[in-house]
């Protein structure tokens, strides 16, 4: 098949997805499906070296990742300033194959210390790739310089709730093995997709995380 016809027939599998998780899902963490496939569309990122992007086992010391990072941006920071870190996505769930990609959340609760946060992430050798998946408001930005791992620290204010919600699926996944081993089969399964069409990947992935997010609810 020509890349032409290809790239023809995932445009058809994306509209026809996209209308699929309308229909059950209109929205998601406070924002329409739609808007957010939009910001798909949108996103950027770094280019990786391939080892950084390979899919492994769980790695006990993706924690340790985390912490370090952590304690180095909040050693920038003033020490009043008033600002929540979390490790979140797949790295965070024990247990969770991944690629070694530290997602970290950095809230701010206080507008009086956002430019110190940009400071702090600029310091630490993180550079800004614009708005992050996670939130209409949020924004995300990369540290690569890193043999072992990538750290990405998506940045927001207090008053976005999709914190929460990311927190609120990573619990689900630790508790229930049976449903995190589903979220690496889809993983694994998709794999080769996320490098050929990365937003008909993200669709397939928003629709799988979508409905576990439901069954996480109380």
């Amino acid at each position: 098949m020509e890349d032409r016809d290809r790239s023809f027939l995932d445009k058809i599998e994306q509209i026809r997805l996209l209308k699929q998780i309308c229909r059950r899902f209109p929205s998601f963490r406070g924002e329409s499906v739609l808007d957010l496939y939009r910001r798909m569309q949108k996103t950027r990122m770094p280019e990786l070296e391939k080892n950084l992007l390979e899919c492994g086992p769980y790695n006990p010391a993706w924690r340790s990742f985390f912490e370090r990072e952590a304690r180095l941006l909040k050693s920038l920071l003033p020490p009043e300033a008033c600002c929540q870190l979390h490790h979140i996505g797949s790295t965070a769930i024990p247990g969770m194959a991944s690629n070694s990609v530290i997602d970290m959340a950095l809230v701010v609760e206080c507008d009086n210390y956002w430019d110190s946060c940009l400071h702090a992430l600029r310091q630490a050798g993180f550079r800004h790739f614009g708005n992050s998946p996670m939130g209409p408001d949020a924004e995300w930005y990369w540290n690569t310089r890193h043999a072992e791992v990538v750290y990405v620290a998506h940045l927001d204010r207090g008053e976005n709730g999709w914190l929460e919600d990311n927190l609120g699926f990573c619990r689900y996944l630790a508790s229930h093995p049976q449903e995190r081993d589903r979220y690496m089969g889809f993983k694994e399964q998709n794999h080769d997709l996320k490098r050929q069409n990365i937003i008909l990947y993200s669709l397939r992935k928003l629709q799988f995380v979508i409905e576990i997010s439901e069954r996480s609810k109380p």
